[in-house]
C-alpha cells in the first residue's frame, strides 16, 4: 500500500487473539475468497511464532520478580556543571574548546549535527 491509510476500502475485517492475549487484525480489501483463504493461512501459520516471542517475554517478567530486579532509572540529561548550564531550543548545549590562528577558545555549541538548517549560534565564552 501506498499512502493509503490501512482503514480505506477495507470491505471487512477479521480480529485473530492469539493465547498469550495479542490481537491480531487481519483487513479485506475485496471478497475475494482465495485472498480469504490465503491471509487466514498467514495468521494460522504466525500465531505460534506470536504466542512463542510473548511466551519469552512474560518469563522474562517472571524471572525479574523472582530475581527481585528493580528498574534502574537512566538520566539522559547532563548536570548543569559539565555543560555550565547553557540550553538552547534544541536541549543541552556541548562545552568544547579549541585553539585557532587567533589562539585558544571556549564555547557552548548547540547539540543538533553539523549543518542542520535551524542550529542555534555558539555562545563563546571570552
Amino acid at each position: 500500500m501506498s499512502a493509503q491509510k490501512i482503514n480505506d476500502g477495507v470491505k471487512f475485517q477479521i480480529n485473530v487473539k492469539t493465547s498469550q492475549g495479542s490481537l491480531v487484525n487481519l483487513y479485506f480489501y475485496s471478497y475475494d475468497e482465495e485472498e480469504i483463504k490465503g491471509a487466514l493461512e498467514v495468521a494460522a501459520n504466525i500465531t505460534p511464532e506470536i504466542n512463542a516471542i510473548e511466551t519469552l517475554y512474560n518469563a522474562q517478567g517472571v524471572l525479574k520478580q523472582a530475581l527481585g530486579a528493580t528498574p534502574v532509572e537512566q538520566s539522559t540529561t547532563k548536570s548543569a556543571s559539565t555543560t555550565g548550564g547553557k540550553t538552547c531550543k534544541h536541549g543541552e548545549m556541548t562545552l568544547r574548546t579549541g585553539t585557532s590562528a587567533k589562539g585558544p577558545w571556549k564555547g557552548h555549541f548547540c547539540p543538533t549535527p553539523k549543518g542542520t538548517a535551524d542550529q542555534c549560534e555558539p555562545q563563546f565564552i571570552r
